[in-house]
C-alpha cells in the first residue's frame, strides 16, 4: 500500500462499513472546512449513502452558490433529533480533530456516542479524538485532502459541484494560492479542477469582493479603533459578538451573513449531478 493510500486506510475502513454520515467541520465554519464536507457528502451520496451537513452556528451566507439544495443543516436541526444512533451510523469531522472545536456541538457528539473519524490536515494533539484519523499537515488545505482521497477511490468528478467546492476549499485556504501553505501538489490540483470546470476566479470573488453594507460598515469601525504595538508590527482590534451579531443582520454580503434553511430532512438521495462517473 502507498503511503498517500495508508494515509487514508482507517477512514476508508469506516465510510465502508458504515451508511448514514453526519459531517461536521469547527465552529465559525470557512471555506475550506465547509466546502469541503459538502464535497464528501455529495460523492457518498452518489455512492447511496445519506450525508448530512451540519454547521454549529449560523451557515455562511457564501454557501448558498454551492449549496443550491439546501442540503447544509443547522446546529438546532441537528439537536432537535433526539436519537442520533438511530438516523447515523457515524460521524465525520473534517478540518479539525479537536472535540472542543466543535463549540456547542461537543457535548452532544460525545454523548451520542457515535463512532467518529477524522479528516485534517492540522497538527494532532493530545486531545483529539481518539479515532480512525487521517491526518496530514503537508496538505494546503482539507480540501486538497478530499480530493486526494476520492481521486483514490476512482472519483472521475462528474459532478460540477464536487469539483467547484474542492477548488473553492482550496482558494480559501492558501489564499487565492497566495500563501506559504501552497505547494506544487495543491497547484496541480488547482490546475485539473479548473480543467474540469471549476471557474478560476469564482470562490474569491464570493469570499473576498462580495461585501454588502453592514460589513463595510463593520470594518471601518474596526479600523477605526485599530491599535498598533511593536514598533507597528502588530495591528489588533476587539470585535464583540453582539457587535458582530448586528453587522450580520444588516449586511446583504454573502459574508458574514447566515443563510436560512429548511426543516430538518436527512436524505440519501442522489442529487442532481451528483456522482463521480
Amino acid at each position: 500500500m502507498s503511503d498517500s493510500a495508508s494515509r487514508f486506510a482507517g477512514v476508508r475502513a469506516f465510510i465502508a462499513a458504515r451508511r448514514r454520515f453526519l459531517l461536521l467541520t469547527h465552529v465559525g465554519p470557512d471555506g475550506d472546512g465547509l466546502f469541503s464536507c459538502i464535497a464528501l457528502s455529495r460523492y457518498l451520496r452518489s455512492l447511496g449513502k445519506e450525508a448530512t451537513v451540519v454547521t454549529e452556528g449560523p451557515c455562511p451566507g457564501f454557501t448558498a452558490a454551492f449549496d443550491p439544495e439546501g442540503l447544509v443543516r443547522g446546529r438546532e436541526d441537528l439537536l432537535a433529533v433526539q436519537d442520533w444512533p438511530a438516523r447515523f451510523d457515524g460521524a465525520l469531522v473534517l478540518d479539525t480533530g479537536k472535540p472542543s472545536r466543535l463549540g456547542r456541538l461537543e457535548g452532544p457528539v460525545i454523548s451520542s456516542a457515535l463512532p467518529v473519524a477524522v479528516i485534517d490536515h492540522h497538527i494532532a494533539e493530545p486531545d483529539n479524538f481518539d479515532c480512525p484519523s487521517a491526518i496530514d499537515t503537508r496538505a494546503a488545505a482539507v480540501g486538497e485532502m478530499i480530493a486526494d482521497y476520492l481521486d483514490e477511490e476512482g472519483c472521475a468528478f462528474g459532478d460540477p459541484l464536487v469539483v467547484r467546492c474542492l477548488h473553492a476549499a482550496m482558494v480559501y485556504d492558501t489564499g487565492q494560492f497566495r500563501f506559504t501553505n501552497t505547494t506544487a501538489k495543491t497547484l496541480r490540483w488547482a490546475a485539473r479542477l479548473v480543467e474540469l470546470g471549476a471557474a478560476p476566479g469564482e470562490a474569491y470573488s464570493i469570499f473576498w469582493e462580495s461585501h454588502g453594507a453592514g460589513s463595510v460598515r463593520l470594518m471601518g469601525a474596526l479600523m477605526g479603533r485599530l491599535k498598533l504595538e511593536c514598533g507597528a508590527r502588530l495591528a489588533w482590534f476587539t470585535l464583540g459578538q453582539e457587535e458582530l451579531d448586528r453587522s450580520r443582520r444588516t449586511s446583504t454580503s454573502p459574508f458574514p451573513g447566515a443563510s436560512s434553511r429548511s426543516r430538518w430532512s436527512p436524505s440519501s438521495r442522489r442529487s442532481r449531478g451528483a456522482g463521480c462517473g
